[in-house]
């Protein structure tokens, strides 16, 4: 019973954050997301994803390049849903982009 209800409020932290990733990075130049009903969001950028990566990681934020993904290039990278602390510093540092 206890691990569900700890299943449960993870299932509801990650849909929330879910949401709330999503609609913040929608609103930022240059990028847009694709819907997901997992602990990651797949974004399409107009910046080069190596080239993000390496400026997210001088910030401490680790992403990851999709263009060694099958049907994918250089414009997208996959981002994990965390914390709302580390979602915001994640939306602060692409704002800053």
């Amino acid at each position: 019973q206890r691990q569900m209800c700890i299943r449960d409020r993870s299932r509801a932290l990650i849909e929330n954050e879910n949401q709330f990733l999503r609609k913040s990075i929608s609103k930022i130049k240059n990028f847009s997301c694709y819907n997901s009903s997992t602990n990651f969001i797949l974004l399409n950028t107009k910046i080069k994803s190596k080239t993000l990566q390496k400026k997210l990681l001088r910030k401490n934020i680790r992403i990851r390049d999709c263009s060694t993904f099958r049907g994918l290039d250089q414009n997208y990278i996959r981002v994990a849903i965390k914390t709302r602390k580390e979602n915001q510093k994640l939306i602060n540092a692409l704002e800053a982009i």
